[in-house]
């Protein structure tokens, strides 16, 4: 992802990304949903989630459950070469 700031939290890090890929699914009028979190009502498939031509997904409800997954260790946040500091819940986004 580009133009982020130097330090950014996992969440808002997160959440970035996941109104990204709504975003991108939603330009590209797409029957499958290749994201991070699988939408409602979707139908696994391999390496995405078919949900329907012209289905329009709500970006807050997929970075809503996509922050709980993370909270419950649904899944790692890598960044850079550091990933994301445990303390803080922060990432640096700039290579050292």
């Amino acid at each position: 992802m580009t133009g982020l700031p130097e330090r950014i939290s996992a969440r808002e890090l997160v959440r970035l990304r996941v109104r990204e890929e709504v975003v991108r699914f939603t330009a590209d009028q797409a029957d499958v949903f290749r994201g991070l979190v699988r939408p409602t009502g979707a139908e696994a498939t391999f390496n995405c989630y078919r949900v329907g031509r012209g289905r329009r997904l709500d970006w807050k409800r997929q970075a809503d459950a996509a922050c709980a997954a993370f909270a419950r260790n649904g899944f790692v946040l890598l960044v850079g070469a550091g990933g994301c500091d445990p303390a803080t819940r922060t990432a640096g986004t700039r290579a050292s």
